[in-house]
């Protein structure tokens, strides 16, 4: 089997600056169960490799999403498809349109519901300008998390301090949680099973010890 290396590079929420840190891991296919995240300014993060492919994370919190259905013989040219669903989320977004960047799954099929993620554009565009300049060419962008197609889950990441729960349901799409409420009189939910990060692991055991 050939070996194949992707180098993960999630995004900050922050803008991006030359003391911005970013999360930074190897996918190994020989080795898929050795990946670690690290954070590593934009100097230190580690070059590409000639046989390796560098995707972008966005993180789940810089996304929104949206339930659309569009229209049924919609041309699939980038310029119509961003005008459409322009019009069917402008009412729904608080920024202008034109400076957010909006994502469809892939494959999608106009006619059908679907969830579109929605990002500040200028935010997008800075950083991935950064990795640029850094000599790192990126050749996906996908989300840290997407509602999924059918069922749903729960998963807690980051820290007790700053991390957050998630829920994704493909009726209702994602929802986060700031674990630092919980405890402090927030309303908790009741997930099926829950998974965590091993930084969370005690955490979710303490809230739903029959679930994690």
């Amino acid at each position: 089997m050939t070996r194949m290396r992707t180098l993960l590079i999630q995004l900050p929420t922050t803008p991006a600056s030359p003391q911005t840190a970013y999360g930074q891991a190897w996918l190994d296919t020989a080795a898929p169960q050795t990946l670690q995240v690290r954070p590593a300014p934009l100097a230190l993060l580690p070059a590409a490799e000639r046989r390796s492919a560098l995707v972008v994370i966005v993180p789940a919190a810089a996304l929104s999403w949206h339930r659309v259905t569009l229209p049924v013989g919609l041309a699939r040219q980038p310029a119509r498809l961003q005008a459409a669903l322009q019009g069917l989320l402008e009412e729904r977004l608080l920024q202008d349109p034109a400076q957010l960047h909006m994502a469809l799954p892939q494959p999608w099929t106009a006619g059908q519901p679907l969830w579109v993620a929605v990002c500040d554009k200028g935010w997008l565009l800075q950083h991935l300008q950064a990795l640029e300049d850094a000599g790192l060419a990126v050749q996906r962008i996908v989300p840290e998390f997407s509602p999924p197609q059918q069922g749903e889950f729960w998963h807690a990441v980051g820290t007790e301090d700053d991390g957050r729960l998630w829920h994704g349901s493909a009726e209702h799409g994602l929802t986060g949680w700031p674990l630092a409420a919980f405890g402090q009189g927030a309303l908790c939910p009741e997930p099926a099973q829950v998974m965590a990060e091993p930084a969370l692991a005690a955490w979710a055991q303490r809230h739903w010890p029959e679930q994690v």
